[in-house]
């Protein structure tokens, strides 16, 4: 639909600082912002996700959900209507985009997984 549509996402590596992977959706979809989605197990480990509103065409839309490790697609729902090009995803203040910059540095050598998404175009 033209400025603001994607045909996919990378995820990048922010311990190692290098591309994680890329997805790119099937023929025909496009992408809007990328979402991190956020679960707990039963052991209380988080687990993360990447969510996307996807639309083919004018009137079929529908929501990806990604593995946030593997980068597999989970699931793809599809909705009963047209959801707005556009749509987005969340927004963060100046103060926790810093706390996560501080976080990263911090923790730069540790062995936590530090994977963000960026929307490739």
């Amino acid at each position: 639909p033209g400025e603001g549509s994607f045909s996919g996402f990378c995820t990048w590596d922010m311990k190692e600082r290098k591309l994680h992977s890329k997805v790119y959706y099937t023929e025909g979809q496009v992408g809007g912002e990328p979402m991190i989605l956020k679960s707990k197990d039963k052991q209380g480990n988080t687990k993360i996700y990447v969510g996307v509103y996807l639309q083919k065409g004018d009137d079929n839309s529908s929501f990806a959900i990604y593995d946030g490790e593997t980068s597999e697609l989970v699931t793809l729902l599809s909705m009963p209507y047209r959801v707005p090009f556009g749509f987005h995803g969340s927004w963060i203040s100046n103060d926790e985009l810093q706390g996560h910059f501080d976080y990263h540095h911090h923790h730069h050598n540790s062995n936590n997984n530090g994977v963000v998404v960026a929307q490739e175009r």
